[in-house]
């Protein structure tokens, strides 16, 4: 490499750094990806903090790896952030390095490196503290590993090494395995068996404190697992597929086009330059020739896609990783072309690339604002009003402990579980955010959905009392009101629940009533003591308690379709038919599509 290039290659690196580092936005501190628990589990894991750490929920690669800096740097979070936008640099110098062993050409590479180190994507995810960047990083260094195989250069040290790296992407995230799977598969086409036997033997070691203690890699195919079969179905799968298909055409035009979200762009046209991108993707993959490992990079795509074309609730960030290659196979297409159309298309892919950072750094995207609302006034409220040993909860329990120093607890969905949840972990207060803090995060719908109804539930006077808001921030405080009677009939409601489960309906019911009569605002109660008085066919009894319910908790979709339900029973088919539709309307407000869908079917039965 002539040392003009070298320093034009230095140039483009440090450029791409300072965007990222201008670009830092520190209003999204924890309401973006998943970066306030990291650092929240790396100061726990480094000692430095009270809170407990819990891999229950997500790999713990990237906390190990953050933990040395959360010990320097105790109560500071942009030493975290210029860590990620390092090692999304060190990406870039790895991805340089192995392009060029594969073949390119230093020129076009630099090319490549520009378009990589100013695409607005990359530059947003690189100052985000989220595990895909140490991902990025751990790949590259995989692939150049590999780049010596096949050439005598296979000792026993390679072996080891290229393990460590393919380990340490499965501890970043689950998805790591399948880069794994992409190598295993390399080798065994290439006839390489004694190489994929010593990785393979070296990579299971070392991954297997996860696969002896089933943590979050098990927790997360049962989340997947429960997910698929209860928000779509085998009838469903098809129209999953086609729907992630569509969403991944979209994003690989993005990642090209300078978009900055899945959703920036969208419709026929977006999907049309989607599939145009993917075609040039694969007709450039299947005529690169030579002795390269870049067959392994189409092995590993197609596993990613594919895995992904199942998974529910996609997103943007999880075609990250893939960006590099889409941009490379790119730039081969073009080159094949006619080099100077080369350059003209990425010549004005950087214009729109600039324009965009230059947007970013503005704390903008397309003439709107992209940070919420600042809740520092709200933080500072708490740190000043509430003891050092209050415990709060919250929707965004991670940040909010991140920045006011807190033990915080996530909430949980359904208005009792909630309540007795905050009750039985000596809550004092909750946070509740709304608003543009919801709406402009990158939450997926379900999730606000359940957001919206929390809010609800936290409107309940009885069980919460109102101690401080901000219209502004779109912040509201509120104080946990205990009640021993509450306890003591959940205790009760739960001894009831068991032997329901067990078929004794008659001891269920006597104790649901039992619970009632000690508190009688427990709609899982009213509920489930409504059905077992239809089933014994006591159904003015019944309707007694489910109208009573929907008094106290008109936001309970379950108890008006229950209502109706009964209503139909009893041949009153209007009440039947107008309680099924509040129901619906209820449903689909707080996000509930399966029990309209299930409401919509009993409306749409013949004779009703």
């Amino acid at each position: 490499m002539k040392k003009k290039q070298f320093f034009v290659l230095c140039l483009i690196l440090a450029a791409s750094f300072i965007v990222c580092v201008l670009a830092l936005n520190y209003d999204y501190l924890g309401v973006y990806n998943d970066d306030a628990w990291y650092i929240n589990t790396a100061r726990s894991i480094a000692g430095v903090s009270a809170r407990e750490a819990d891999f229950t929920g997500k790999p713990a690669g990237y906390p190990v790896l953050l933990a040395p800096l959360a010990r320097i740097f105790p109560s500071k979070e942009s030493p975290f952030r210029y860590m990620s936008a390092l090692l999304m640099l060190s990406s870039l110098v790895l991805f340089f390095i192995f392009f060029r062993r594969a073949g390119g050409s230093p020129a076009d590479l630099l090319v490549l490196t520009a378009a990589l180190g100013f695409n607005p994507y990359w530059i947003r995810m690189g100052g985000n503290v989220i595990s895909e960047i140490p991902y990025l990083f751990f790949m590259a260094a995989t692939l150049l590993a590999l780049t010596g195989y096949g050439e005598g250069k296979e000792g026993m040290a390679r072996h080891i090494i290229t393990a460590v790296f393919l380990a340490a992407m499965f501890y970043l995230k689950n998805q790591g395995f399948l880069m794994y799977s992409a190598v295993l598969l390399f080798m065994m086409l290439e006839k390489r068996f004694r190489p994929a036997l010593y990785i393979s033997f070296f990579y299971l070691i070392l991954i297997s404190p996860v696969l002896v203690s089933g943590s979050a890699a098990g927790r997360h195919l049962e989340k997947y697992a429960y997910e698929l079969r209860m928000d779509y179905g085998a009838s469903s799968i098809l129209p999953l597929i086609a729907g992630n298909l569509a969403d991944y055409l979209r994003i690989f035009y993005l990642f090209v086009a300078g978009g900055v979200t899945g959703t920036s762009a969208g419709g026929h046209i977006s999907l049309a330059a989607g599939l145009a991108v993917s075609l040039f993707v694969i007709f450039s993959a299947s005529k690169e020739k030579g002795d390269t490992i870049l067959p392994l990079i189409n092995i590993y795509m197609l596993l990613h896609v594919s895995a992904h074309l199942l998974w529910v609730n996609t997103s943007a960030r999880y075609m990250y990783p893939l960006l590099p290659f889409v941009i490379y196979y790119l730039m081969l297409f073009l080159k094949r072309v006619n080099r100077a159309v080369l350059y003209a298309v990425f010549g004005i892919l950087l214009v729109k690339y600039t324009y965009t950072d230059t947007d970013m750094i503005g704390k903008s995207v397309n003439g709107r604002t992209s940070s919420p609302s600042s809740p520092s006034g709200t933080f500072e409220w708490i740190r000043s009003h509430m003891e050092p040993s209050a415990v709060l909860a919250s929707q965004y329990a991670d940040r909010v402990g991140l920045v006011t120093g807190r033990k915080t607890l996530t909430l949980e969905s359904g208005r009792d579980r909630m309540y007795r949840s905050l009750l039985e972990s000596g809550a004092d207060y909750v946070v509740s955010f709304s608003g543009s803090m919801l709406q402009k995060s990158n939450q997926y719908s379900l999730q606000q959905s359940m957001f919206r109804r929390q809010a609800y539930y936290l409107e309940d006077s009885s069980r919460y009392a109102e101690v401080y808001a901000s219209e502004r921030e779109e912040v509201r405080i509120y104080r946990v009101i205990g009640n021993q009677a509450f306890t003591e009939a959940w205790e009760i409601y739960e001894e009831g629940a068991a032997a329901y489960g067990e078929g004794d309906i008659g001891r269920a019911g006597r104790l649901f009533e039992r619970a009632l009569a000690v508190y009688p605002d427990l709609t899982a109660v009213s509920l489930n003591l409504a059905a077992i008085y239809i089933v014994q066919k006591d159904l003015p009894e019944a309707l007694e308690l489910l109208d009573a319910a929907v008094g106290r908790d008109p936001g309970s979709a379950v108890a008006r379709a229950l209502r109706g339900k009964l209503h139909e029973l009893t041949g009153n088919g209007e009440k039947a038919r107008s309680d099924w539709a509040r129901a619906r309307r209820i449903a689909e407000y707080f996000g509930d599509y399966r029990l309209s869908k299930s409401i919509a079917r009993d409306m749409s039965c013949p004779g009703r």
